[in-house]
């Protein structure tokens, strides 16, 4: 989600021209100077340059607009002696627009029908009737089609009354959603990311098709600006309109970006724009008419995989909103909206895929729901939409037909809303009032594709969510291997053997998924889904059986989704002690009990089989401080670090870390395939979830006091603390940032913002005794880029071994091992040592020798 997925934080791009205020209008040099850097040859990362905007205020009456790859514009910061852009003149428009050209074009002969009767939500596969003109890497538009039976059963056919407000149509529902394909098995293809509206054969089935978008730009930023509209009233509605509007692009950012007084947007996201974050913005007192059309501060309108990150809004109408059939994923996250005049959320016309997460509203609503006849007719505003740990003062959260809207660990008071038209049954609710773990959704999945590399998901799936028809025939499709199928019946013995979606009491269902192994890629983790329906009193307690037909699960054990009205249940199956049997694309499932199986879904998720190495850094500084601010205790050169929070405020620890990357070598940006900072807790009080913020920054001294602590952005992962357990936290993106910039790594260990629990946790520091206990920054890169430590100046004593050690990591974990032959692997070596680098250029060791061995053969290992 947003620029590079979130596993790249937007570069610091070098600048190539600058622009200082001149007097009267600015806006020709500005430009000038946007469209020299536009003519610049683009570099191997993908950029031409960077316009530096100089202290000061520049005058802009008309646009300026960004319509090439690689370019950023870049203000001095943002208040006292940063840039301010004041947009003069009685004229609406957008003052800086970054917009691509054309649209997507179909390339002949690759359009191709869904040949599933029903995708689900969620999917990362379908398959499709042929893939002639189609490969992997390539970028298709997946429809979702609509027809009269679908406006139907939503009930939008009902709104009334033209032309004021007009019902549905299905030619203005053909919902296409930007792919990448990732993967090929036979017609089966694999995407970059979900589908976020279902595709069923009983509403119009759907299509892939490969298309181009030449003029789609790419590499474009914009940050460390203020923008201000000029007004003569109030309520002046002849004035600046939007500060910031990007269309067409990937891979774009908005960053630390505050708007004035603009009429309807301090950022707006338009059609093709994919890819692009808004972080630590701000849209501030906006001058219009309190009414429609004004006041939408962060805006997406059919954009797809954006982020607006901890961004703020003041005095706004729709202040985190889509707009019309915005079809995404898309996600706001750490917004805050003070002084609502109106509801955030979708605001219309089945926005599908969209995350409110840790968003608080101020003063007004944040509602998904069937808005009937507002507007020109809304209708359902959204679909397939959550709403998770947000605060607002109210929520309507309503389920359309075939689709749920989900509300989830949120403070506000529960509406059933008054606008509706047709259906309007209500939302998935669960835990409301309170929040959940993990504090962030958004946070929780970047955490794990930031583990996981180059990751791709890849579903296999046997029989129909078709609610037990036995009638259905691709239902009979299900694949059984007759040796697997053999062996469940000699076990059956005299009880029944049967098929997806038939019942019999004491059955035995078997049934194989099959797949291809990529000999590129690994299995890092996988899952099974299962629906069954059970008898309401069943004489045989249910087991799932895996490859053997010995050691049954009992699926009671298992985690569930509540039951649906027909008695139906989904059971999930984490099969990470299984991931070795995997390897032979085959996975033998039978299930016995008094049961019924509806279907089932294996998901793969695949990391390239690459070589790596990995190497683990302690940090150059670490520390503690306490509540109340006044605290001048010093907790430099403590073996623990404490981090908590007491039930009464005003007494809160936390913790700090810092990490030199001057130490590094320079060549680890390119190399860096992940990092993650490592902590071991060693004592825990009461349940409490605690979390990790990172950045890139200055030193800082060990000495601090609360006062003098670091600030940070919101967390990036939490977990509840438990001793024995190790936390591990991705944090590639700050670390590349920071090597980038030529800052420091910080990292903050912080009790879980609007967390209600208190409690307390202590960490091992870089002091404590248990090496392998102390936190550690872990980089897997690609080989050849750690330095091989070099022994020189051996010399043997009586009952040591002096070495000299250069070309080394400062920080950098290792232990020295010794073996009286050189026979791999390391592991069956006798270590003789576990320490640090030191920061010196050349380290020298003195290493014991075993008394039974006088000769033999020394090693380091980082580790």
């Amino acid at each position: 989600m947003g620029y590079a997925g979130g596993e790249r934080e937007p570069p610091l791009v070098p600048v190539r021209q600058v622009v200082v205020p001149g007097p009267g209008d600015d806006t020709a040099r500005i430009q000038q100077a946007l469209d020299t850097v536009a003519a610049l040859p683009i570099d191997a990362s993908g950029f031409r340059g960077a316009v530096l905007l100089a202290p000061g205020e520049f005058q802009i009456s008309n646009q300026v607009t960004i319509r090439a790859s690689g370019v950023v514009l870049r203000g001095s910061g943002r208040g006292t002696n940063g840039t301010l852009l004041r947009a003069t003149g009685r004229t609406r428009r957008t003052v800086i627009l970054v917009a691509g050209g054309g649209a997507p074009e179909t390339v002949p002969n690759t359009t191709h029908d869904i040949t599933d009767p029903y995708v689900p939500v969620g999917a990362h596969a379908l398959t499709v009737e042929s893939t002639d003109g189609l490969a992997v890497g390539d970028r298709i538009l997946v429809r979702r089609n609509a027809n009269d039976a679908w406006i139907r059963d939503l009930g939008m056919d009902l709104l009334c009354c033209p032309p004021e407000v007009n019902p549905w149509k299905p030619s203005g529902y053909q919902i296409d959603m930007d792919r990448r394909i990732v993967g090929m098995e036979g017609n089966t293809l694999f995407l970059d990311a979900p589908v976020v509206c279902a595709i069923e054969t009983r509403y119009g089935g759907g299509t892939v098709r490969r298309f181009t978008w030449e003029g789609r730009i790419r590499n474009v930023g914009l940050e460390d600006l203020e923008g201000v509209s000029d007004f003569t009233a109030p309520d002046d509605e002849d004035h600046a309109w939007t500060f910031i509007h990007l269309q067409a692009v990937e891979d774009a950012w908005v960053r630390r970006v505050t708007a004035r007084h603009f009429g309807f947007a301090a950022v707006s996201l338009g059609r093709g724009a994919r890819h692009v974050t808004v972080s630590e913005c701000e849209g501030l007192d906006p001058v219009s008419q309190v009414t429609g059309g004004r006041r939408y501060a962060f805006v997406m309108d059919d954009c797809e995989l954006c982020l607006v990150r901890d961004c703020r809004t003041r005095n706004d109408r729709h202040q985190f909103v889509t707009q019309s059939l915005t079809t995404g994923p898309n996600v706001f996250v750490d917004g805050l909206s003070e002084n609502a005049w109106s509801d955030a959320g979708p605001h219309h016309r089945w926005a599908t895929g969209a995350l409110w997460d840790n968003v608080e509203v101020q003063g007004h609503d944040l509602n998904v729901q069937n808005r009937g006849n507002l507007g020109s007719g809304h209708g359902w505003a959204g679909a397939n939409c959550v709403v998770w740990n947000s605060r607002a003062r109210g929520f309507v959260v309503q389920n359309p037909p075939g689709a749920r809207n989900w509300l989830i660990g949120s403070a506000g008071t529960l509406k059933e809303g008054t606008v509706y038209v047709g259906p309007h049954d209500p939302g998935t609710v669960d835990q409301h009032g309170a929040p959940v773990f993990p504090r962030s959704l958004y946070h929780a999945q970047l955490q794990h594709r930031l583990h996981l590399p180059g990751l791709q998901i890849r579903e296999y799936r046997t029989g129909l969510p078709d609610a037990f028809d036995p009638l259905n025939p691709p239902d009979g499709e299900t694949s059984l291997d007759p040796a697997w199928a053999e062996q469940v019946r000699a076990r059956a013995g005299t009880q029944p053997v049967g098929q997806l979606d038939e019942f019999q009491p004491g059955q035995w269902v078997p049934f194989t998924i099959l797949w291809t192994p990529d000999p590129g890629l690994r299995v890092a983790a996988a899952a099974l889904q299962i629906c069954l329906r059970t008898a309401s009193s069943p004489a045989n307690p249910t087991r799932l059986y895996l490859d053997t037909l010995t050691n049954g699960i009992p699926v009671d054990n298992l985690p569930h989704s509540p039951a649906e009205p027909d008695g139906s249940v989904v059971y999930l199956l984490d099969l990470e002690d299984r991931l070795p049997q995997l390897a032979d694309g085959r996975l033998d499932v039978a299930v016995h009990g008094d049961v019924a199986v509806d279907w089932a879904m294996l998901e793969l998720r695949l990391v390239p089989a690459s070589p790596e190495v990995q190497i683990r850094i302690q940090p150059a500084a670490d520390t503690w401080v306490r509540e109340p601010p006044g605290d001048a205790d010093n907790h430099a050169g403590d073996a623990l670090l404490a981090v908590g929070r007491d039930p009464q405020p005003g007494n809160e620890r936390r913790a700090f870390l810092l990490w030199r990357t001057d130490r590094l070598p320079s060549n680890w940006v390119a190399a860096i395939r992940s990092a993650r900072v490592e902590l071991a807790p060693v004592a825990a009080g009461s349940t409490m979830e605690q979390a990790l913020a990172c950045a890139a920054g200055p030193p800082w001294a060990e000495a601090m006091t609360w006062l003098e602590q670091p600030g940070l952005p919101p967390p990036l992962a939490s977990w509840i603390p438990q001793p024995g357990r190790k936390v591990s936290a991705a944090v590639t993106p700050q670390l590349r940032a920071a090597l980038e910039q030529g800052w420091h790594l910080v990292v903050g260990l912080t009790p879980s913002p609007r967390s209600p629990w208190a409690g307390h946790a202590t960490y091992a520091a870089r002091e404590y005794p248990a090496l392998q206990a102390r936190p550690w920054l872990a980089v897997s890169l690609q080989p050849g880029a750690v330095p091989r430590p070099r022994f020189r100046s051996v010399r043997l004593n009586a009952s040591a071994l002096e070495v000299e050690v250069e070309q080394h990591v400062p920080g950098a974990r290792y232990r020295a091992l010794f073996h009286p032959r050189p026979v791999p692997p390391l592991t069956g070596w006798t270590t003789l040592r576990e320490d640090v680098f030191p920061e010196d250029p050349v380290v020298r060791l003195t290493l014991p020798v075993p008394d039974t061995h006088r000769t033999g053969f020394f090693a380091l290992e980082l580790f």
